[in-house]
């Protein structure tokens, strides 16, 4: 995993929440664990050791990440690299859209010559439907941010939309997972929703048609 805005140890303790489902950034919940507890959920959030994360004190320029890319798929065997986020490495480039549009283009001849999967994360720029992203505003393939070739390169494109700022806290919370590109299979649409638990740092799938549903109060 390359996670350009936070620490490996940051990440770490993310994983070890979501596998002892229960949220360890919180210093009380952390305290409140023995040292053999918390060694047990080092131990399996890393799955035997097969999860590899970059360090982001290090440089962190497109080429330098595409060398890492290629360094782990190679040299450690990465199957699944996580890119969060594209736009961060561009964000002080003088051009972001060229080193946007030659780093999309980089890593997916990668993909192809390495035969991994690169899961992505990038910004979207300003909702155009009066409506900001928010509040819940519907994500289209146009509002991606700074690059066409992200979404002309894509296997898949997965948006997630969710009105952080609404007063219910469960609809806060809830997550639309809508798929904007599908080469492989072409569906697209409302896939499913997510609900995130603060607590337990897990998320839970509400079904498309119970999420779709006018029928169904599923909050």
């Amino acid at each position: 995993g390359l996670f350009m805005e936070e620490s490996v140890e940051e990440t770490v303790v993310s994983l070890m929440s979501t596998v002892a489902g229960k949220n360890l950034k919180k210093p009380a919940v952390w305290e409140s664990c023995s040292k053999q507890e918390l060694r047990q959920y080092f131990l399996d959030a890393s799955y035997n050791g097969r999860i590899e994360l970059f360090e982001p004190k290090e440089q962190t320029t497109p080429t330098y990440i595409a060398n890492k890319i290629r360094y782990l798929a190679v040299a450690k065997g990465c199957k699944v690299i996580f890119l969060d986020h594209l736009t961060f490495l561009v964000d002080t480039s003088d051009d972001i859209r060229k080193d946007l549009n030659r780093l999309s283009k980089d890593i997916k001849e990668m993909c192809v010559a390495l035969d991994i999967t690169v899961i992505a994360a990038i910004h979207l720029r300003k909702s155009q439907s009066g409506k900001d992203h928010e509040s819940g505003a519907v994500v289209r393939l146009d509002d991606i941010k700074d690059s066409s070739s992200v979404k002309q390169l894509s296997d898949i494109v997965i948006a997630l939309e969710r009105d952080s700022q609404n007063d219910d806290i469960v609809k806060a919370n809830t997550t639309t997972m809508r798929v904007l590109k599908n080469r492989d299979f072409g569906t697209k649409g409302v896939a499913c929703g997510l609900l995130y638990d603060s607590e337990t740092t897990r998320l839970q799938e509400i079904p498309r048609d119970v999420l779709l549903s006018t029928d169904v109060d599923i909050f």
